[in-house]
């Protein structure tokens, strides 16, 4: 590793647990295998051994990132000298990440030296300067795993729903204006009252210079923006069609896991056992959600 890129010392993991729920209808695109006459014209993506619908991992963390470029003014700061593509703000980027490309050039000065003598567009230049300011950004903090029913929605669907599919399909018009012909469509889509188990870990590094507190204090910057981005969400949708009604969810969530290495290194140790075994106990709002480091590592 580079002098340039000083090496991490991994300081805490915070692990988010809790449920998401479907207040209404959600709809994110699957593969459509075949392609019948009268049938789906965009299914949900689902497990290919279950096949039960589920939320991507990289579903939500999009989401999030977007709605916190967007009230951040993230967005100001162009990608490749565009603006209106993913952000390269410094906080953005060490909450949610980067390509490994632009990485590279970040911590590589004589590349980055290369292509900023290359270039004589004033947007090139710009863009490279922000490249350059993510020099120490380290790794990704936030890891969003994929989202499976909870047991209470598998029940829910295998009663209720048909055993094919365990969702609803919404038949959707579009009309020609001049000659009023309907264009029917069918979409499918998880029904509301649905829940999944969601997983958020948040990852606390320091460089070698710092300290732990130091480095803790500096998490509670990023998990301040990460609570943000979960409010927008409720107040946004979920994968597609958002503005037709579909999409709407909420999170509940249990009081975060912090799991410093003695937690990881105790055989049977009860703040890793928790974090890792089943979901028990109340869930409460987002509000209700703190997450200060309490230093409770028994």
């Amino acid at each position: 590793m580079s002098k340039e890129n000083p090496p991490l010392v991994l300081v805490a993991n915070m692990v988010l647990r809790g449920k998401i729920e479907c207040v209404t209808g959600l709809h994110i695109g699957g593969n459509q295998e075949k392609l019948e006459i009268g049938g789906l014209d965009t299914p949900v993506v689902r497990d290919p051994v279950t096949e039960y619908p589920y939320i991507p991992g990289s579903s939500i963390k999009g989401k999030l990132r977007n709605l916190l470029e967007y009230i951040t003014g993230a967005l100001n700061k162009p990608f490749q000298g565009e603006l209106g593509n993913v952000s390269l703000a410094e906080e953005i980027v060490r909450l949610f990440g980067i390509g490994a490309e632009v990485k590279e050039l970040a911590n590589d000065e004589k590349k980055w030296k290369e292509q900023f003598d290359e270039t004589e567009k004033e947007n090139k230049k710009e863009y490279l300067q922000h490249v350059k300011s993510l020099k120490n950004t380290g790794l990704t903090r936030l890891i969003i795993r994929d989202a499976l029913p909870d047991q209470a929605t598998k029940d829910l669907w295998e009663e209720y729903l048909s055993e094919e599919n365990y969702t609803e399909f919404k038949a959707e018009n579009f009309v020609d204006r001049l000659t009023s012909a309907a264009n029917p469509r069918f979409i499918e889509r998880v029904v509301a009252g649905s829940k999944f188990d969601l997983e958020m870990v948040y990852t606390v590094y320091r460089g070698f210079e710092d300290s732990d507190e130091k480095a803790l204090e500096k998490a509670q910057e990023d998990l301040k923006l990460l609570k943000l981005a979960l409010r927008l969400l409720e107040s946004n949708f979920l994968g597609k069609s958002g503005s037709r009604g579909y999409g709407r969810v909420k999170f509940l969530f249990k009081q975060p896991f912090w799991l410093t290495r003695s937690n990881y290194e105790e055989d049977n140790n009860k703040v890793y056992q928790e974090s890792v075994g089943p979901l028990q106990g109340d869930l409460v709002e987002l509000n209700k959600v703190s997450f200060a480091f309490d230093g409770n590592n028994s």
